[in-house]
């Protein structure tokens, strides 16, 4: 409780990214729930509104398809994966890869395993 109050101030202080960053990873951490999930949701879009380097970028992406795929919006999860690699966040990979196994699109699937691989040489 202690960590959201001190994003809480922080956002009310100034709307930065990783106050924003900051409180949706604590709350998600919780027991999940759709009213929980739809807020994290909310709180990761607005941090993604906010200045910040491309590797917190690629990884609020990532917690945010994250989310989407715990609501069931397989699609909008993809879109964030890929939004994620496109500035070079390759951890993408891999839950792209999640997400195509969820599909049953094991050759995509596949596919993602075999770039994080080549990427990881």
């Amino acid at each position: 409780m202690r960590t959201i109050a001190k994003a809480e101030e922080s956002i009310s202080i100034q709307r930065s990214f990783e106050a924003f960053f900051l409180k949706a990873y604590v709350l998600s951490e919780r027991i999940p729930d759709s009213e929980s999930s739809v807020y994290v949701i909310q709180l990761l879009e607005e941090a993604l509104r906010c200045p910040s380097d491309g590797l917190r970028k690629g990884q609020a992406l990532s917690n945010l398809a994250s989310v989407y795929v715990d609501v069931d919006k397989i699609d909008n999860a993809i879109d964030c994966y890929t939004n994620a690699l496109n500035i070079k966040h390759t951890q993408a990979y891999q839950g792209l890869a999640r997400v195509y196994h969820l599909k049953e699109q094991r050759k995509l699937a596949y596919d993602e395993v075999t770039k994080l691989i080549e990427k990881a040489k």
